[in-house]
């Protein structure tokens, strides 16, 4: 299971290209025949409280030792009963653990010489396990077992900030952010999927990020659950699967009465202005077996949370009660485990905080004590495990 000068109507960004010639590549439209409307109605809540739609909560403390400190966790991964760890910013390492939390191995090498990377710019996990880490820098990705032992390295596309293995060897990249010699060769899009000898299979969508125009891009674009890749393009309203050879409108989301990309804007000063006045989607997801969670930004510059039902197609806005303690950890959670369960991390220091309300709350049991055993707050992360219930619609308290 493994867990990313010219600025055109916005209505125009989600109207798939025309196929044209690109050298041995193509750029096509996207496949809107099977799309589902997420419909967010901001005046007509369907509200569901955590407390009652999550059905347990398990969690794993990663093992904290002088060579596994984890300064914030950027990326997670569970791969073949492993947890994969990536910190991007502070040690700039990959730390493998299994599932039970024990350190395995870290993967740190930075420097300028052979295997070495500059920078972390993204991380993913090949189906086979591989871990490939994407350095601009260098304009490489280089590619590790679990183990630490170094595969290989390959040229990277000059793409944007993002990407995501297909399969083995076919990557999607974004490119929104490309500034590079060869940039005309994506020719103004917003996708490229490549093989694994880095030739384009295609090209999808029209950039709309211009650096010295229209600077705001969301954090992340191309995100991969279970064994499925998905798009999702800055400012446009809608979620795409990334295959080999096509890509396919998985979700159109909608905002009720209005929202920002009901609006045409050209400039980063016109998008700001509506954003401060109308919902928007700011690309974050996580898709389940039953459920998709979305995060949405809204006028007072929060960020609700909706589930999305995949058998009633019915949106339900999430209520934090938090009668128990521990859901106030599940507001942005950070990737799928497997099936309708949920993975988020949490530093010590927030468990910390929390750690009376817990204990009162949840009383004496094997939990608090396996929580609290030996507690320290320079532990290293701990990762917690959600599980929705199967069927959030009994719940609705509005």
């Amino acid at each position: 299971m493994f867990i990313k000068k010219i600025i055109k109507p916005i209505n125009s960004i989600i109207i798939g290209l025309s196929i044209l010639s690109c050298g041995n590549s193509q750029t096509l439209s996207g496949d809107y025949s099977s799309v589902e409307t997420i419909t967010i109605d901001t005046e007509d809540h369907r509200f569901v409280s955590l407390d009652n739609i999550v059905e347990k909560v398990d969690f794993v403390r990663l093992e904290t030792t002088e060579d596994c400190i984890i300064g914030d966790i950027s990326h997670l991964f569970f791969v073949d009963n492993k947890i994969i760890v990536a910190d991007q910013l502070t040690s700039q390492s990959i730390f493998v653990f299994d599932i039970n939390g024990k350190f395995l191995n870290r993967i740190s090498h930075l420097g300028n010489g052979p295997h070495e990377y500059l920078d972390i710019t993204d991380v993913d996990v090949t189906p086979s396990g591989l871990i490939v880490i994407k350095d601009n820098v260098k304009d490489k990705l280089l590619f590790f077992e679990p183990n630490g032992k170094f595969v290989k390295e390959r040229i990277d596309i000059e793409g944007g900030m993002d990407l995501a293995f297909i399969d083995e060897h076919s990557i999607a990249f974004d490119t929104f952010t490309s500034h590079t010699p060869t940039k005309e060769k994506f020719k103004g899009a917003s996708l490229a999927v490549c093989d694994g000898d880095n030739n384009i299979q295609y090209l999808f969508g029209e950039n709309i990020a211009e650096e010295n125009v229209f600077n705001v891009r969301r954090p992340e674009c191309l995100y991969r659950y279970g064994n499925k890749a998905y798009f999702a393009p800055h400012w446009d309203k809608n979620i795409y699967e990334v295959t080999t050879d096509s890509i396919i409108a998985k979700y159109r989301i909608e905002f009720k009465p209005d929202d920002v990309l009901n609006y045409n804007f050209k400039t980063s000063d016109e998008l700001h202005s509506l954003m401060s006045s109308y919902p928007f989607f700011n690309g974050s997801f996580i898709e389940m077996k039953d459920y998709t969670w979305l995060r949405y930004m809204s006028q007072e510059d929060i960020s609700p949370s909706i589930l999305y039902s995949h058998k009633d197609k019915k949106t339900y806005s999430i209520y934090y009660e938090f009668n128990n303690p521990l859901y106030i950890y599940l507001q942005k959670p950070m990737t799928l485990y497997k099936g309708n369960t949920v993975a988020e991390v949490v530093p010590a220091l927030y468990l910390y905080i929390n750690k009376n309300a817990i204990e009162e709350t949840l009383g004496e049991s094997d939990f608090t004590n396996s929580l609290f055993s030996d507690f320290n707050l320079d532990d290293n992360p701990i990762v917690f495990l959600f599980t929705f219930k199967d069927d959030i619609s009994k719940y609705v308290i509005k």
